[in-house]
């Protein structure tokens, strides 16, 4: 009998007499005419990222899982947008972060945690992981996984992923690299507390040089919520090649993963120039400084040598920003393998077992595609309150 069955039973949501054949729906199965869709990778024998599953590659897909794995696979939708699990047995887990480049922290371990509960419930289990669009989200997370569970540098992983796949250099935004960095902490030891920063003012140095003049307003975004925005219509001051630097006076508590993002007010239309996502337990307690190429979706008409400087005071908690469950590992090696030890009490499986059981209850409704790395639509709902 399947893990996914013996769960479900564990926790009464299924009579225990009901066995797999009983509670079959009808789905796709995969033939021999059939192929496999572009850009589906086997990272390990366990582990297998596939594309978004829109609508003219759902059913290849699903009709290969369905038929060569039944109910041993898991899909992790990391995209912007549910869809129905029924495709897919209901056999799927949606951590959908809108806006995010990636997910927040605490989540990031969340989903490590969920991976990992059910790769070793049963050893023929594996674990199908999938974005949006460019493969981004996805390439990141399985890189931080193994290097999670192989006390590894994220970074380092990723790097000869992209090379087995042959992935493109710019693939990843600079947020990715630095919640990879934030992962590699963790995996290390570090154990960040929680931080409260106050955000007193906010300098950009260097204007775009392309602009005769530029309008910026600035905004901050928490828990999918803009909490700040400098933008006033009436009051929007004008900058020039003439300027040096533009500042803005802040005033604002932040705390946890933040996106910081900084638009021009153009006669035509508002436009992103730089964004960028970072953690308060990993930021130093005076200052932020990115540079060109720490920011995502940066106008490449900076200059090389602009910067943005993010200035706070700082008040540091006690409460743990990582899940305080997470797996402990030793890692021991003989010969050319390395033999994982895993230290797991059953209060922790129950834990994992119950998060996996009320995600697959979850119905979701059928919903548009949407493109990962243009989030202007979402931010600009944010905006209207909406």
């Amino acid at each position: 009998m399947s893990r996914l069955i013996q769960i479900l039973q564990k926790f009464n949501f299924i009579d225990s007499s009901i066995q797999e054949s009983d509670i079959e729906p009808t789905v796709p199965v995969f033939n021999s005419t059939q192929e496999l869709p572009k850009d589906t990778f086997f990272v390990t024998s366990r582990i297998v990222l596939i594309p978004y599953p829109k609508e003219e590659l759902i059913n290849s897909l699903a009709g290969y899982f369905n038929t060569m794995h039944f109910r041993k696979y898991m899909v992790w939708n990391l995209s912007e947008t549910l869809y129905s699990a029924d495709i897919f047995n209901g056999q799927v887990l949606d951590f959908v972060f809108v806006g995010y480049p990636n997910p927040p922290l605490s989540s990031i371990f969340g989903i490590f945690n969920s991976i990992s509960g059910w790769l070793e419930s049963d050893p023929d289990n594996i674990a199908v992981i999938h974005c949006q669009s460019t493969r981004a989200r996805s390439f990141m997370m399985i890189s931080s996984y193994l290097a999670w569970q192989n006390h590894k540098d994220p970074i380092d992983i990723y790097s000869q992923l992209s090379k087995n796949f042959s992935q493109p250099s710019n693939l990843l935004f600079p947020s990715h690299y630095r919640y990879m960095n934030y992962i590699n902490q963790v995996t290390q030891g570090f154990k960040p507390h929680d931080k409260t920063l106050f955000l007193k003012k906010v300098i950009i140095n260097g204007l775009p040089l392309h602009l005769k003049v530029f309008k910026p307003y600035i905004q901050f975004f928490h828990s999918g919520k803009m909490i700040f925005s400098s933008f006033e219509a009436d009051k929007m001051k004008t900058y020039t090649q003439n300027d040096e630097s533009v500042c803005f006076d802040v005033n604002l508590e932040i705390k946890g993963d933040i996106i910081f993002r900084c638009r021009n007010n153009s006669e035509d239309k508002m436009q992103t120039v730089l964004r960028a996502m970072f953690h308060t337990a990993f930021t130093d307690d005076y200052i932020l400084r990115l540079y060109k190429n720490d920011l995502d979706a940066v106008s490449e008409h900076f200059s090389d040598e602009f910067m943005v400087d993010l200035f706070f005071t700082s008040k540091e908690g006690t409460n743990n920003v990582v899940p305080g469950n997470l797996k402990k590992r030793r890692v021991k090696k003989t010969g050319d393998k390395n033999i994982i030890y895993e230290g797991e009490e059953e209060e922790e499986e129950e834990k994992i077992d119950r998060e996996l059981i009320e995600k697959y209850k979850t119905h979701i409704e059928d919903s548009d595609e949407e493109e990962e790395e243009d989030l202007d639509d979402y931010f600009q709902k944010l905006e209207a309150g909406k």
